[in-house]
C-alpha cells in the first residue's frame, strides 16, 4: 500500500509565540484526496484542516469516556452460571484445582 506523508503543526500551548512543532503523518491515497477536497471546499490549508480535526476529536474523546462505556461490550459477555462466584471465588478455585489433580 502506498502512503504519502503530510506534515502538520500544532501551536505550543505553553508559550505566547506562534512556535509550532512539526509532525509526520502517513495517509493512504484516498484519505489524502478527501483531505485535499475538504480543504479546498473550506478554503483552508490541509494542515489547518488536520489540526481542527484532531482538536475536535480530542475535545470529544479525552476525559469523556467513563469506565462503563469503555468496557460495556465486554461486560456480561461470558456467564459461568454460578451465582455465588464473586463471594466464594477462593473456595471454588481450590475445588477446581483439587478436582484437576485427583
Amino acid at each position: 500500500m502506498y502512503y504519502k506523508c503530510i506534515a502538520i503543526y500544532r501551536k505550543n500551548a505553553y508559550t505566547v509565540s506562534e512556535e509550532k512543532t512539526m509532525m509526520t503523518l502517513r495517509l493512504d491515497e484516498q484519505m489524502e484526496q478527501e483531505i485535499e477536497q475538504a480543504s479546498s471546499v473550506l478554503r483552508i490549508s490541509k494542515s489547518e484542516l488536520i489540526r481542527r480535526s484532531v482538536r475536535n476529536y480530542l475535545d470529544g474523546q479525552i476525559g469523556k469516556i467513563d469506565p462503563w462505556e469503555a468496557g460495556k461490550d465486554l461486560f456480561e459477555q461470558f456467564d459461568s452460571g454460578m451465582q455465588n462466584l464473586s463471594i466464594d471465588r477462593k473456595r471454588i478455585a481450590a475445588e477446581m484445582v483439587a478436582e484437576k489433580f485427583k
